[in-house]
């Protein structure tokens, strides 16, 4: 599992990379890709590469590198943490595989001062 530690409101870039067996993924060809996330209330976070105005985007293709931009001051909430989830790697419209593979990443969020 890969744990991230935030600030409470951050609307700063999150870089993640996508490993598959301790292999980095080239995301060169994919079609999009898709992150989903719970909060510890049970909320849901649905966020797509093939959104409008996407907050989810492939940075570094070959390097398997991708930023998430919160939208919005009120997606990490220190009292909802922690916020876990994967990501869907989508090699067409509708063939798809989860990262982490056996697990979920999670993302810590430090209250603001």
């Amino acid at each position: 599992m890969e744990s991230i530690v935030v600030r409470e409101k951050t609307t700063s870039d999150i870089v993640m990379q996508l490993f598959s067996d301790d292999e980095v993924i080239d995301l060169t060809d994919v079609d999009h890709i898709e992150m989903n996330m719970i909060d510890s209330y049970k909320n849901t976070y649905h966020y797509s590469s093939d959104d409008e105005s996407p907050a989810l985007v492939i940075t570094t293709p070959l390097s398997g590198i991708i930023t998430f931009t919160p939208p919005s001051e009120a997606v990490f909430l220190y009292q909802r943490s922690p916020y876990k989830g994967h990501t869907w790697v989508y090699e067409t419209a509708t063939k798809k595989y989860a990262v982490p593979e056996n697990s979920y990443f999670e993302i810590r969020v430090t209250k603001e001062f």
